[in-house]
């Protein structure tokens, strides 16, 4: 067989296996992609989970995998990709072989190095032939998302008398007698309740004792945070790692309040990402494990940027006084 015969059979064939690859080279390919936690404290790693599977018979020689990443999460294992950073986004490439009817799952580490909600919505597939060639393009949309919430500081670095809240205060004026607030015995007067008798105290004494009830306030707090670094400022932040401090200090203040007992409410004079009317934030005070979660969500997604001015933004109707309410103003 002359040479001019192979060359000529061989480019029909490569040809060919082109053409079987443009046709179906991504047919019955998948990608999924998802966070190992839908959420992290600032600092914090987490696990990026990618699954890739071709679920046909005709082999993948190579596949790439682009998709743009947030630049606030950083990869920390990179050994089996490239990755391309910029300041706000960065450009995560992965390398995949695929044989018939075959899944591969890759776990990467990621540090989440500033608080924020990030997303990550779409990848590029590019597939290749047998002779190395990019044959065949599709985009995947998807949406996967995490909130990176603000590292909280030490107590320590608070300026605060931490004696001043300690959950029910007991206070010096009569509201209402507390029956979980015991304050040692007294002796039975007319019209104590007979369930507060205290039976070994009166044992003791000889005369009839009773348990001393206390009065006690359920206080609420009000963490109020000025994203205002000037009067001159407007909209954009002047000075975000500021603003970034302050709000870093609210979380601590509100995560030392509800473990203390407290209901904990959360404003401020910004608004959180996505929002088209850009909404000044106002969070009821509330207790409990709940509560944190929903204050950490909504510092983790505010936008650097201001809503009103301050002086505006206090006096709404819900910030004014009212004797039931005390107010912890963070202000540059």
């Amino acid at each position: 067989m002359s040479a001019a015969i192979m060359i000529f059979i061989t480019f029909i064939i490569i040809l060919l296996q082109r053409f079987i690859y443009m046709k179906f080279g991504l047919t019955g390919v998948t990608y999924e992609c998802y966070f190992g936690s839908p959420a992290a404290i600032e600092g914090e790693e987490v696990e990026f989970i990618e699954k890739i599977a071709n679920r046909k018979l005709l082999p993948i020689p190579w596949l790439r995998k682009e998709s743009m990443f947030p630049g606030s999460l950083k990869f920390v294992t990179t050994s089996e990709l490239a990755v391309s950073a910029g300041e706000l986004y960065q450009n995560h490439r992965s390398m995949f072989s695929l044989m018939s009817y075959t899944q591969i799952i890759r776990t990467h580490k990621v540090l989440c190095a500033k608080r924020g909600w990030y997303t990550v919505d779409s990848a590029n597939l590019t597939c290749g032939d047998l002779v190395d060639a990019a044959v065949r393009r599709k985009e995947e949309k998807f949406t996967q998302q995490i909130l990176v919430y603000p590292k909280p500081l030490s107590v320590d670095e608070l300026s605060f008398a931490s004696r001043s809240w300690q959950g029910n205060l007991t206070v010096r004026r009569w509201i209402l007698a507390d029956p979980f607030s015991l304050s040692g015995v007294k002796e039975y007067q007319y019209g104590d309740p007979l369930n507060l008798i205290h039976w070994k105290a009166t044992a003791r004494t000889g005369r009839l004792q009773v348990h001393n009830q206390d009065y006690t306030a359920n206080p609420k707090l009000m963490i109020c945070l000025n994203f205002e670094v000037s009067e001159s400022m407007w909209k954009a932040v002047s000075d975000p790692q500021l603003i970034e401090y302050g709000i870093r200090y609210a979380v601590t203040i509100a995560q030392y309040a509800l473990n203390q007992g407290l209901e904990v409410g959360f404003s401020c004079n910004g608004y959180v990402w996505r929002d088209p009317h850009k909404s000044p934030i106002w969070v009821a005070p509330a207790g409990g494990e709940g509560q944190l979660y929903t204050l950490n969500e909504t510092m983790a997604k505010l936008e650097i940027a201001v809503s009103q001015p301050f002086d505006v933004f206090l006096q709404q109707d819900e910030l004014q006084p009212n004797g039931q309410m005390d107010f912890v103003i963070i202000t540059p």
